[in-house]
């Protein structure tokens, strides 16, 4: 994943910078590193983009997981292995 792919992914799915590092629960600086090209973007967070892209329920429980901290919180375990082997995880409900 380049840093124009992960400028592209981010702002298709309507998330600033701020936004986009509470999703993965890092700095802001970390992501505007990697969008300079001033550090590289790891293997693990270009497979969960990919990931999200193709399977949206696993976008939809990283969005989840990023709220506060929820005793009702999904299994991101699950919802990664469905994604990766293209089965559907139920979403929770609201």
């Amino acid at each position: 994943m380049t840093p124009d792919d992960l400028i592209r992914w981010r702002q298709q799915h309507r998330y600033d910078r701020y936004g986009f590092s509470r999703l993965l629960g890092i700095d802001k600086a970390i992501v505007k590193r990697w969008e300079r090209g001033t550090l590289p973007i790891p293997q693990p967070i270009a497979k969960l983009l990919t990931i999200c892209t193709h399977q949206p329920a696993a976008l939809y429980h990283l969005q989840w997981l990023s709220l506060e901290p929820r005793t009702d919180a999904p299994d991101i375990t699950a919802v990664m292995s469905a994604a990766v082997q293209g089965t559907k995880v139920n979403s929770p409900t609201a």
